[in-house]
């Protein structure tokens, strides 16, 4: 089943559009929630430092120009829509329940370690 896009987008380009969502990184530790900002452009000029947006989605992360979609108004929705989400609160409880789950692996893997160490004799941990 395919991921939903996290956020709203209207059938016609709108120019400045901007579209919010948050998604979790699971590759850092500790795990983060980073916001994720786009806004399309029909077509703004450039200055001497950038070129021109045409028909593409200008991508910041926390507030951070990352950089530009592929050109087209529906490319911002295709996504990968994984650990994607609408509202940070939602991010958050995914965020809970993940390192909930990360917490009773690792205790189950740290018994069964002791439980190894123990077969092979030692008895002070």
């Amino acid at each position: 089943m395919k991921t939903p896009c996290p956020f709203f987008l209207p059938y016609k380009p709108v120019d400045q559009y901007t579209v919010l969502w948050y998604r979790l990184d699971r590759l850092v530790n500790p795990l983060v929630i980073v916001e994720v900002k786009a806004i399309y452009h029909t077509h703004t000029p450039g200055n001497k430092q950038t070129l021109d947006f045409l028909d593409e989605w200008q991508i910041f992360c926390d507030g951070i120009f990352v950089g530009r979609s592929d050109p087209g108004w529906q490319t911002i929705a295709e996504g990968p829509w994984v650990d994607a989400y609408s509202n940070k609160h939602e991010a958050k409880a995914e965020a809970i329940t993940y390192l909930k789950d990360k917490l009773a692996d690792a205790r189950l893997e740290t018994e069964n370690l002791i439980q190894q160490l123990r077969d092979f004799g030692v008895s002070k941990l």
